[in-house]
C-alpha cells in the first residue's frame, strides 16, 4: 500500500466516522472497512489501526462490547469541520507551511479539565485623578 492509497483510506475512514459520530463508535472492520470496500491484508489492517490512533483524530473505545470500535475525537471533529476532509487538511498543511501555521490541539477533555488554564492577564490601569478646577471648593 503506497502513500496515496493510505491517504485515500484515511480520508474515507475519517469521513465515515464524522458522518456517524452520533452512533458511539463504529466497528473497525465490519462498519468502517467492509462497507467502504476497503480490502486489506491483516498486517495492513493492523498498520491502519495504529496510524489512525496515532493521528489523535480517532480513538478506540474501551469497555464491554466495544472491542474493535473507533470513534472520532474532538480534534478529529474540529479537523473535519474546518477542512471538510482529511485530504483538504493535508493540502492546507502543505500550502500553509510558509504562510500560516494551523494548530489543532490534541488531548482528551478529561486531562484538560484537570490542568489549570493559563490566561494572559492585563495589567490594571491606574485610575485617573480628577482634574482640579481653578476654583477651589470651600472645604479645601
Amino acid at each position: 500500500m503506497d502513500a496515496n492509497q493510505m491517504t485515500e483510506i484515511l480520508d474515507t475512514v475519517f469521513r465515515t466516522l464524522y458522518e456517524n459520530m452520533d452512533k458511539g463508535g463504529l466497528l473497525f472492520e465490519e462498519e468502517l472497512l467492509r462497507p467502504n470496500k476497503i480490502a486489506l491484508t491483516q498486517p495492513e489492517t493492523e498498520r491502519l489501526w495504529d496510524i489512525l490512533r496515532s493521528t489523535g483524530f480517532v480513538g478506540s473505545l474501551i469497555g464491554f462490547g466495544n472491542e474493535g470500535k473507533l470513534e472520532i475525537t474532538a480534534p478529529g471533529i474540529q479537523m473535519m469541520t474546518r477542512y471538510g476532509s482529511y485530504k483538504h487538511f493535508l493540502a492546507a498543511q502543505n500550502i500553509g507551511q510558509g504562510a500560516q501555521q494551523v494548530t489543532i490541539q490534541l488531548g482528551d477533555s478529561a486531562s484538560d479539565e484537570r490542568q489549570p488554564a493559563v490566561h494572559q492577564q492585563k495589567t490594571p490601569k491606574k485610575p485617573k485623578k480628577a482634574a482640579r478646577s481653578s476654583k477651589q471648593s470651600p472645604l479645601e
